[in-house]
Parts: structure tokens; C-alpha cells; sequence
């Protein structure tokens, strides 16, 4: 088994312990700088994002795999090139951009893991689909019978139509 420690590195552990530290210190002129910096490179990366994005005629608001895979791509460019100039640089220049870069990763990772969530398919669709499948399910059952019955949908329950005109739909 795999331990926890070995999935870091010794420099992020250190970069989270001086992290930590300075919080503890209440240094607010060094907390303010990292907390805007890694602010103001979600900030940037999302705008780099919206406009790479919109020039591939991909959709801003990502709406399927493709149009997420062209947002996280586009923000770890980003973060790569923020990196490359903190490498560059030292002081609060250094500061500043290599937590823009962490917050333009952030970004990226938010945007893999929001598209993981809302694209991969889970339970056999997207709930969009088993919405329309319960719709579906609910009027063929209702259609079956000749004489009036109501119809009711059972959200927690797989889609199936049963005899007695009622619908089950699991979300």
C-alpha cells in the first residue's frame, strides 16, 4: 500500500509548511500578497481561458469534454508560463508569480474535476438523460392503458414502466 507521504514531494510538503507558518505568524503584508496573487491567477487563467477558448469556437461555460479539456489545457498553460517567470525572478516578483501559477492550477483543477464530474457517465447518463428517459417511461406507460390513471414518477428507483401505469426513474 501506498503511503500518503510518498505522493507529495519534499518541496510541496515544504511549500505547505511555510505556507502554514506564515499564517501562524499573522504576517498580513506576506499573506495579503499570496492570497491576491494566487487570486489574480485564477483571475487570469480563466480570462486566457474565455478568450483561447471562444477563438477555437468552444464553448466559455463547458458543456462536454471537449470544451473542458481546452479549459484545463489553455489554464495549465497559464500556470506553466507564470512559473517560468517566477523562475526568472526573485523577491515579491517571485512571490507574486509562483502563486499566480499555483492559482492558475487550482483553476485548471477545478475545471478537470467540475468536468469529470458533469461529462463522465455515471449510472448508465447524465441525469438530463434519465430525466428524459423517466419522461418517456411515464408517458409509454400511461399510453398503455386505455382507461385514465395517474401517472407518478419515483425518483429513486430504476427506470422501468410496470402495468399499472406507474413510471420509476432513478436520478
Amino acid at each position: 500500500m501506498v503511503g500518503l507521504g510518498s505522493l507529495t514531494s519534499r518541496d510541496a510538503e515544504q511549500v505547505a509548511q511555510e505556507t502554514r507558518d506564515l499564517v501562524q505568524s499573522r504576517d498580513l503584508v506576506s499573506l495579503a500578497v499570496t492570497g491576491l496573487s494566487a487570486a489574480g491567477g485564477v483571475v487570469v487563467a480563466q480570462e486566457v481561458s474565455d478568450r483561447v477558448l471562444e477563438m477555437a469556437n468552444l464553448n466559455v461555460d463547458p458543456v462536454n469534454a471537449t470544451d473542458y479539456a481546452g479549459a484545463v489545457v489553455t489554464k495549465g498553460v497559464v500556470a506553466s508560463a507564470f512559473a517560468f517567470a517566477a523562475a526568472n525572478l526573485s523577491g515579491i516578483g517571485l512571490v507574486a508569480t509562483g502563486f499566480m501559477a499555483m492559482g492558475a492550477l487550482a483553476s485548471a483543477g477545478a475545471d478537470l474535476l467540475e468536468g469529470l464530474l458533469t461529462t463522465a457517465p455515471v449510472g448508465g447518463g447524465t441525469s438530463s438523460s434519465m430525466l428524459a428517459n423517466a419522461t418517456s417511461a411515464a408517458s409509454n406507460a400511461a399510453s398503455a392503458s386505455n382507461t385514465s390513471k395517474s401517472v407518478t414518477v419515483n425518483a429513486t428507483q430504476p427506470t422501468s414502466a410496470s402495468s399499472n401505469g406507474t413510471a420509476d426513474a432513478a436520478f
